[in-house]
């Protein structure tokens, strides 16, 4: 997390790929994600990248409010939940590609088995 707060801080955007990968670190690591990596990459994914898609949504809503104040502050918004559902999904589909074999997320997954 503290990796992606200097990302926005600073902007040297290539720290984010740093914190993308300590993140899967820690994911590999702490004893409550084994076996369910995806939902620990998905909550801890969220709260590491939230600096980093505040600081862009900011940017661009900043860009946008020189025309109209509101509009800009709901482009802010568009971009932060678009950039936030593109990163889980990303995120998703590289711990399904990293640890293929997890356990079922829900709860009739086990039982339909």
């Amino acid at each position: 997390m503290l990796l992606s707060l200097w990302t926005a801080v600073s902007g040297v955007w290539w720290l984010a790929l740093l914190a993308v990968g300590a993140l899967l670190v820690a994911v590999e690591k702490l004893p409550w994600c084994h076996g369910r990596e995806t939902e620990g990459l998905f909550v801890l994914g969220f709260f590491t990248l939230l600096p980093i898609h505040v600081r862009i949504a900011w940017a661009v809503g900043r860009y946008f409010a020189e025309r109209l104040a509101l509009y800009g502050v709901g482009m802010g918004v568009v971009v932060f939940l678009m950039l936030t559902s593109a990163a889980e999904i990303v995120l998703a589909l590289l711990s399904r590609f990293i640890w293929p074999r997890q356990r079922d997320s829900f709860p009739w997954g086990e039982e339909r088995r």
